[in-house]
């Protein structure tokens, strides 16, 4: 599982309700996509990578749910939840960004 989707799984579990994505500003998406995934933008795509936008409401609703998931989860215990040192600092760094409001998400440069 990647980073991102720990991001999204915690903090669904901890009471994110996604509002949903806004469609990309170009129309690249639709020509990486096959004609069975059809041309209309998924709202509840949070995992395409396709520079779909995180609205402010859901970014900042997004941070909170994963603070307080982290509050919940220990590092490194054999029992319970847990989370690396290093996965913990990095979903600290992106609920205070994301707790600025909306973003966009995008594949890493």
């Amino acid at each position: 599982m990647s980073l991102w989707e720990g991001i999204l799984e915690l903090a669904y579990r901890h009471g994110w309700s996604p509002v949903g994505t806004q469609e990309p500003h170009t129309d690249d998406w639709r020509s990486r996509r096959s004609p069975s995934e059809g041309r209309t933008w998924d709202r509840h795509d949070y995992f395409s990578h396709e520079l779909q936008h995180v609205g402010r409401d859901d970014a900042r609703s997004l941070s909170g749910s994963v603070l307080r998931a982290l509050s919940d989860v220990k590092i490194g215990v054999n029992r319970g939840p847990e989370l690396s040192a290093s996965n913990r600092k990095a979903m600290q760094l992106f609920a205070a960004f994301a707790g600025r409001g909306g973003f966009t998400i995008g594949s890493a440069p």
